[in-house]
């Protein structure tokens, strides 16, 4: 059993209660940006840092992109954040940070102004540059492909087909996933004639992972010959582009089963059926940091760690830990949240939120079942003040 109490979640720093006496904090901190400068240039990745304080204490600062989140809340100092610009266009942009303290106070940087200029994304095929060395035509038409293995997680934005001379008319494209023969992408209307590589731009992006296989494949067209190149003899054995794509021995394969994943192969043969790749993984919330090097993919504020112990969606802001409901039913309070099966839950009370070391517990631990909870504080009315914290770890 993991007995390692979550409380790290919105639910944990929205304190909550009554406040029937006793002075509240009223004072915001202060928080400003320092770094990158003001009017400065950026490309790649780089560190957006603030300073921030508070009469009290800083709960978190909060990085803005554009107005949006960038990245999670840093709940610690030095705060700081790894910024891949390569998920923001080219041109201007804006950075700010939003600090907090306990008692919900809020102060917001000064913004600054900054420039991203990144070249283009790095693309790269399987095939480069190479040619056909051969051309056949068949009766027979054919699902023609390449096996594929990308050594990085990435995204396919285009598949190539090499045509020779006489091939013409409307191909049928597809991306498949091996492991489990999921058709990714398509099928897609690719039409090319004449000799050279082909290109077609996928409708969207499809995001594949290191280590698995994938086919790309691309019919015969629907010119009288059916014509298609080749190398004969090519794929003897295993290699790779130099680069981020690797294939197997044979990875050349056809089926003449249209709009089945080609499995055969014959005598080694390279059919020329291509990806166009760009390395780097998915950024699910579009903050410019990709999913396998953000603490949160979705932006919400609570980290990807926190929300596997809390049993939450790390991909969707909307699935989070937190107060569902809070009210009074004579001098009993009343607080409610949504569990989840397999987490076990607490609840704790204090009434000095700069005593660290004043939680005491409410009630009894309880396992979530996936239905809503509803714990009572009947003592709610016997202190000036009382703050609740709602807790959460694996069963």
């Amino acid at each position: 059993m993991n007995t390692k109490w979550y409380d790290n979640v919105v639910a944990a720093r929205s304190y909550i209660g009554p406040m029937t006496s006793g002075t509240p904090d009223e004072t915001p901190p202060t928080v400003a940006l320092s770094a990158p400068a003001d009017g400065a240039t950026v490309s790649n990745t780089v560190t957006v840092s603030a300073t921030a304080s508070d009469n009290v204490g800083v709960l978190g600062v909060q990085f803005r992109l554009d107005g949006a989140n960038l990245g999670a809340e840093d709940t610690s100092a030095p705060y700081a954040i790894a910024w891949n610009t390569q998920g923001a266009a080219n041109g201007s942009h804006t950075l700010s940070a939003l600090a907090r303290d306990a008692a919900g106070n809020m102060a917001t940087a000064a913004v600054l102004n900054v420039t991203v200029a990144n070249g283009p994304a790095v693309e790269e095929t399987i095939w480069w540059d190479s040619t056909a060395t051969a051309s056949a035509a068949d009766a027979t038409a054919w699902e023609l492909g390449t096996v594929f293995s990308p050594t990085v997680d990435g995204n396919v934005i285009a598949l190539r087909a090499y045509g020779v001379t006489g091939e013409s008319g409307n191909h049928s494209a597809r991306l498949w996933r091996n492991s489990d023969n999921t058709l990714l992408s398509g099928p897609h209307t690719f039409t090319y004639s004449g000799a050279g590589w082909h290109r077609f731009e996928l409708p969207a992006p499809v995001a594949v992972t290191a280590g698995e296989s994938y086919t790309v494949s691309v019919s015969t067209g629907t010119d009288s010959g059916r014509l298609y190149g080749y190398r004969p003899s090519a794929l003897t054995s295993a290699g790779d582009n130099g680069m981020h794509l690797a294939y197997p021995a044979g990875a050349g394969v056809y089926s003449a089963s249209m709009g089945a994943r080609p499995t055969s192969s014959w005598e080694s043969a390279n059919y020329l059926r291509d990806v166009v790749f760009v390395a780097g993984g998915p950024d699910t919330d579009g903050d410019g940091i990709p999913d396998d090097a953000d603490p949160d993919d979705d932006n919400d504020g609570t980290s990807d760690e926190d929300e596997e112990i809390a049993g939450t969606n790390p991909l969707d802001p909307e699935s989070r830990f937190q107060v569902s409901g809070f009210g009074f039913q004579g001098a009993t309070a009343e607080v409610s949240f949504d569990s989840v099966t397999g987490r076990v839950y607490g609840m704790s009370w204090n009434d000095d939120l700069t005593d660290t070391n004043g939680w005491t517990p409410l009630i009894g631990v309880v396992t979530g079942t996936g239905a809503q909870i509803q714990w009572e504080d009947p003592d709610a009315d016997s202190v000036p003040r009382r703050f609740y914290r709602l807790e959460v770890r694996r069963e």
